[in-house]
């Protein structure tokens, strides 16, 4: 929230499209556990291709409504890792990492569709998601369950790649900051 010049201290009743973009840009900011809607955004509810990461995806649908979310700074959530909870397999083994990337994938995909455009910052993190995913897919499928493996791929099935201009563009970023 800092970097985006948000002050996590203080009340902020901000556009949905201030927090898309700057959630957009790879920061959780809040945990799922803290975010409070009204049940008519929730839409078609669970999407059961997300495991531990489908209340993102629903902060993602929400986030995409136009409207006001409001950020309280008070602590109202104590949240625990146990390392043989569902969340904490998830964690140790990168699926999590993976189904945070595909629940990226898709909510940039549908702000594309639905929009027409994105940003061209938002533009960078696309090209740079899809290209992991496409970069990571001989891994993952060797890494992840193959259960969780095809829910994540069906996600992933849909999204457009990125124009080549974007990739290209992604690619001489890379190169410049390895330089």
């Amino acid at each position: 929230m800092i970097r985006a010049g948000i002050d996590p201290y203080l009340p902020a009743d901000l556009p949905t499209e201030r927090w898309y973009a700057v959630g957009a840009h790879g920061q959780q900011l809040w945990h799922s556990c803290a975010f409070l809607l009204r049940r008519s955004l929730l839409g078609s509810g669970w999407d059961e291709r997300f495991g531990c990461a489908s209340d993102t995806e629903i902060i993602w649908r929400a986030l995409e409504q136009p409207g006001v979310v409001a950020h309280r700074p008070y602590v109202g959530v104590y949240y625990r890792i146990l390392p043989d909870s569902v969340s904490g397999t998830f964690r140790r083994n990168a699926w999590l990492e993976w189904e945070g990337v595909a629940g990226n994938l898709l909510t940039l995909h549908r702000y594309r569709r639905t929009r027409g455009h994105l940003p061209p910052a938002l533009r960078l993190r696309y090209a740079h998601l899809w290209s992991r995913w496409q970069a990571a897919l001989p891994t993952n499928r060797a890494r992840i369950p193959p259960a969780i493996f095809e829910k994540l791929s069906s996600v992933v099935a849909g999204v457009e790649p990125p124009s080549l201009a974007d990739r290209a563009l992604l690619r001489i970023r890379n190169a410049v900051r390895r330089a």
